[in-house]
């Protein structure tokens, strides 16, 4: 199973991850830091995850298989802003 697919696999409805976001750099932004996010749907474009503290649902991408590489239980995702740029790294919450 590659990457990518073991990433979809686990990023399904009611999934609890921890996100950190590599791109946000202004500590007063809700999504600055490592934050814990429960996976409300995901379908063949997207996953999205409710945030109660800007009480909107985030859509993101699904990133390419060029951009997404495992580290331990840790999902690396890569491109953005710029091709070669941390953006996220994933890890699912520990049971």
């Amino acid at each position: 199973m590659s990457i990518l697919s073991e990433f979809k696999e686990m990023m399904q409805a009611g999934t609890v991850v921890d996100v950190t976001n590599h791109y946000i750099t202004r500590e007063d932004h809700p999504c600055f830091g490592t934050n814990r996010r429960t996976v409300s749907h995901a379908n063949s474009s997207s996953w999205h995850y409710w945030d109660s503290r800007a009480g909107r649902d985030h859509c993101l991408k699904w990133p390419k298989g060029s951009q997404i590489c495992k580290s331990g239980d840790a999902f690396l995702i890569y491109g953005h802003p710029k091709p070669g740029d941390l953006f996220m790294t994933i890890r699912r919450e520990e049971q």
